[in-house]
């Protein structure tokens, strides 16, 4: 016991590291981080974005074909109706328990 609490008293201290500096996030060309906007007034940085913004949704996004966008809105509508009947159907039962414990509503 005592060899065990002499060597640990005797152990050197831990040299602390110095602390990372957070990284900047990676600039990727034609984003508006990676242009230099010192000395822009806010009227050409407005003009700029949305310039950038109007190129990336006609050039560069991919929209979905028709039968995908038929597909996909069939599904959420699917699921927006099967909860619309599952709260309905708790509203209901609840309603119900409701009218049973506190009696017939005036």
């Amino acid at each position: 016991m005592a060899d065990m609490r002499t060597a640990a008293a005797g152990d050197e201290p831990k040299k602390d590291k110095a602390p990372k500096r957070p990284q900047k996030p990676p600039q990727v060309p034609g984003s508006a981080a990676f242009k230099d906007l010192k000395g822009k007034t806010p009227w050409e940085r407005t003009v700029e974005f949305t310039r950038e913004a109007w190129i990336e949704v006609t050039r560069k996004t991919t929209w979905p074909t028709r039968p995908e966008l038929i597909r996909s809105t069939s599904v959420v509508l699917g699921i927006v109706l099967v909860i619309s009947f599952y709260l309905a159907f708790w509203d209901f039962v609840g309603a119900k328990v409701m009218t049973l414990l506190l009696g017939t509503p005036r």
